[in-house]
């Protein structure tokens, strides 16, 4: 299946700890998107900027649940969301 991820990253540096994470749970990286520094709606872990970047992924679902349960236990992600892409018809 197909997902998109957006990540909201402490540093630039973490999008290499991010591709980590996803290679050793096999989840092909198909397309990467920098978004750049933004300033926070809201405080996280005393962050006020995050360094954004958008990914599109394929891998199944068990496997997008276990690198969800790795991504809350790093302190350089701020926040994650993985989006189910479906085709039309």
């Amino acid at each position: 299946m197909n997902y998109e991820l957006m990540t909201a990253l402490k540093s630039e540096e973490t999008v290499s700890l991010v591709k980590k994470l996803l290679d050793q749970a096999k989840v092909k990286v198909i397309k990467e998107e920098p978004m750049g520094k933004r300033r926070l709606a809201y405080e996280i872990n005393k962050a006020t900027e995050g360094f954004y970047q958008v990914w599109q992924v394929e891998g199944a679902a068990s496997t997008v649940a276990e690198v969800s349960k790795l991504f809350k236990l790093e302190t350089g992600i701020l926040r994650f969301l993985f989006t189910k892409i479906t085709k039309n018809k």
